[in-house]
């Protein structure tokens, strides 16, 4: 249905249209469209009850057409990027090939001068890698691995009470994080707000965090797609002041 739904997310079509194409029987299809019209109170999406689609003149809507076209987007941008990418390297593959032809034909005085160049340039290398292994090997003898979390999660992890960081890591939340498709991931945000949401339960409240998971745990069961309700009105801002 959503691959025959225009951009508005109506889909024209018959029950015995939709069972030739998904090949399957009249009464399976049927039975897939009650499911689809019916609540479910298990759905990550909530509005409507949970119903996917609801029926139009000549056919169905689906509910949650825009935020799989939303993620279709992210998708079709990541690929573009992508290509950018490899024609980017192939114009450079391409560029070092010349370079080396045009080297091959230099008089001795260049190659000389183009020899000195690389010796000051290797020395510069050398001395910023060494620079580079004694940090780590300091880093090491304390014992200390740094975690680097991507944005937007290195936020979330700032807005996050000692509860939910001592119940956690950065590396665990680095790995729940990369564990999600990015299709899946939300924007910053939409992340923060529904995290916000969160702090203002009353189960994160009360018993000095008791209730409040760990972060990676949080980010896991991808929380933000079942934002709850707040125990108190917007305007007491709690924790987030």
């Amino acid at each position: 249905m959503l691959a025959l739904s225009d951009k508005n997310g109506e889909v024209a079509a018959s029950i015995p249209g939709l069972a030739r194409l998904a090949n399957v029987d009249i009464e399976a299809t049927e039975k897939a469209i009650e499911k689809f019209l019916s609540p479910d109170k298990y759905s990550r999406t909530k509005d409507e009850e949970g119903r996917r689609i609801v029926e139009i003149d000549g056919g169905w809507f689906i509910l949650n057409h825009a935020k799989y076209r939303k993620m279709a987007s992210r998708e079709d941008e990541k690929e573009k990027a992508a290509e950018r990418k490899r024609r980017q390297r192939a114009r450079g593959r391409n560029c070092h090939e010349e370079s080396r032809s045009s080297h091959a034909s230099v008089t001795p005085k260049m190659h000389i001068a183009d020899t000195e160049a690389e010796a000051e340039a290797e020395a510069y290398t050398e001395a910023k890698e060494k620079k580079k292994s004694t940090s780590d090997s300091c880093s090491a003898a304390s014992g200390k691995t740094l975690t680097v979390l991507p944005s937007p999660i290195n936020e979330l992890w700032d807005l996050c009470p000692d509860t939910a960081k001592r119940r956690s890591s950065k590396k665990s939340v680095k790995g729940a994080w990369g564990a999600i498709p990015a299709a899946f991931r939300p924007e910053q945000d939409e992340l923060l707000s529904a995290y916000k949401a969160w702090l203002k339960t009353e189960d994160w409240e009360k018993d000095n965090g008791k209730f409040i998971p760990g972060l990676h745990r949080w980010v896991k069961d991808r929380q933000w797609e079942n934002i709850p309700k707040p125990s108190r009105p917007a305007s007491g801002l709690g924790p987030l002041g």
